[in-house]
This record gives structure tokens, C-alpha cells and sequence, in this order.
């Protein structure tokens, strides 16, 4: 197996770990967080990105919940580690249809369905459950929570998350850097930069791009 390195030492890394060791492709060979260096998180001693640097692996994923966090994490380590591949990582029990596209370093989780001709963005997260139907367009650093749901032809931009429970109808756009909050209905178009709640939802007010949202 390929050994991977894995950015982040969070809760989110505790789930991604799980679906690396379910998938059986990849092998974690060193977590890397210089917030958490010398913890030792699942059985796994977490070490500095300069520690990590001796080690001269070229593979591996960002275990970063927010979106623009991971984005900001993922720059880094392409600049200072030239050549660095991100890997995509499936749950085997995930659903991934024919014809779908899942980018570098993007996360499918287990339960999730990605329908035919469906495009997740690199450093996209399909929660567990989640649901993305045919033709969709996922951005690049999107999130889709736990059991939200995306109707046909949707397209999500880059850095937004549609969150637990929320529901999408088809052939509606959700602009960049949008959160669209949890058991929300989105019924029509949604502007970019915005946060959003109800049923259906409706723009409660505009949001920064590095503004926290978990």
C-alpha cells in the first residue's frame, strides 16, 4: 500500500482515518499538526511539519473540517513541499456512480452517494449520508454535512457547505463561500457569500470568506 501522510490531528482526522484503514489503498505513516506535535492521537504520535519534512513522503490528505482552513493548509503545503500529490479518499461503503469525478484530495464518507456524471472539487468533503445526484458540480473546498441532500444538476461553488439535514432541489446554483444551515430547504438560486437558513431558505446575511461556520 501507498503510505500517505495525513494534515491534521482534529476530530475530523479521527473520521478520515477510519475510512483510509476501511479502504485498504493507502497507509498512514505519519499525522502531521504542529498544534497537536508529541500527542498521540488513534495509536499514532503526531509530529511537526518540520519533523515531517526528514521523512520525504509525496502523498497524502488534509483532515481539516473548515473549509477555508484546509484551503489555507493545503496552499502551504504545496508551496513548501513541491511535487506533493493530495490523494482522494472513498469509504468502501460509499457510493460512487459511474462517470462521477472525485478531485485530489477529496473525502467521501461512509454512506454517501455520488451520482452519475457527478463532480466533487479537490479538497471537497461528502459527509456520511450525504447525497450528491447525477450532473451535479461540487466546488473545490465544499462540504456537504451529514445527510444533506443535492437534487440533480446542482451546482455548489467553491469554499460553501450545505450542512446536516439541508436539502437541495435540482438545478439550483449555490454560490461561493455560502452556508446553507442545517435542515434547511433550498428551493431557488442562493447568492455567493452569504449564510442561509429556512424552509425554504432565504439569505440571513452576508459572511466573510475565513469566517468560521462549524
Amino acid at each position: 500500500m501507498k503510505s500517505i501522510a495525513i494534515f491534521g490531528a482534529g476530530g475530523h482526522f479521527k473520521v478520515i482515518a477510519d475510512a483510509i484503514e476501511k479502504q485498504g489503498v493507502f497507509e498512514i505513516d505519519v499525522v502531521v499538526d504542529d498544534r497537536r506535535a508529541g500527542e498521540v492521537q488513534l495509536g499514532r504520535k503526531v509530529c511537526s511539519r518540520d519533523e515531517f519534512a526528514a521523512k520525504g513522503l509525496g502523498y497524502g490528505v488534509v483532515a481539516i473540517g473548515d473549509n477555508f482552513k484546509r484551503s489555507k493548509v493545503a496552499r502551504e503545503i504545496g508551496e513548501r513541499f513541491p511535487g506533493f500529490k493530495f490523494v482522494s479518499v472513498i469509504h468502501p461503503s460509499a457510493s460512487v456512480a459511474r462517470g462521477a469525478v472525485i478531485g485530489d484530495g477529496a473525502v467521501v464518507f461512509a454512506g454517501a452517494i455520488v451520482g452519475p456524471d457527478a463532480r466533487v472539487g479537490a479538497h471537497a468533503i461528502v459527509n456520511h449520508g450525504a447525497q450528491i445526484d447525477h450532473d451535479c458540480v461540487v466546488g473545490d473546498f465544499a462540504t456537504l454535512g451529514p445527510g444533506a441532500v443535492l437534487g440533480g444538476a446542482v451546482e455548489l461553488g467553491e469554499y460553501s457547505s450545505v450542512l446536516l439535514g439541508a436539502n437541495v432541489i435540482h438545478a439550483v446554483r449555490i454560490g461561493a463561500h455560502t452556508v446553507v444551515g442545517a435542515g434547511a430547504t433550498v428551493l431557488e438560486d442562493l447568492p455567493s457569500h452569504s449564510v442561509c437558513f429556512g424552509a425554504p431558505a432565504k439569505k440571513s446575511r452576508s459572511r466573510k470568506e475565513d469566517e468560521p461556520y462549524l
